[in-house]
């Protein structure tokens, strides 16, 4: 049984969250749970400039349209709740899904503050899922 995990902003839902989530869907199979880590408003206004929606429109919106793939959500803020490390833990995550738009494994793992080895340790793999155009929300500014 797979428990994957993805973490994002999900901003303007997209093509590119569609092949994410697809893909995501995939890796968890009939008995895994897919969780959704929602970066929170503070954190994009910081990484990407601007104001997204509220957490719970941008729940809401990905409720609307991944109704029967995603199991559970989460806000992430590693400076105002739990970091990667630590929901990888609590949620018994084995499969850290990253879209591809992230250009090399060690960026991601810095801006997440993990290692490799601690991936290791929590017993997680991380799974680079292949990006259909590189769309990014910051690019709908």
């Amino acid at each position: 049984m797979s428990m994957v995990l993805t973490v994002g902003s999900f901003t303007s839902l997209h093509e590119d969250h569609d092949s994410l989530i697809s893909f995501c869907e995939d890796l968890k199979g009939r008995n895994g749970a897919l969780r959704v880590g929602l970066n929170s408003s503070r954190l994009i206004k910081e990484r990407k400039g601007f104001t997204p929606p509220i957490t719970s429109v941008r729940i809401n919106n990905m409720m609307n349209r991944y109704r029967d793939t995603i199991d559970y959500y989460n806000d992430y803020d590693p400076d105002y709740d739990m970091g990667m490390y630590a929901m990888i833990q609590r949620y018994s995550i084995n499969v850290l899904a990253v879209g591809s738009d992230w250009a090399h494994p060690q960026d991601y793992m810095s801006l997440v503050d993990l290692t490799f080895k601690d991936l290791h340790e929590l017993g997680c793999v991380l799974a680079f899922i292949p990006s259909l155009r590189r769309v990014h929300s910051s690019d709908f500014r």
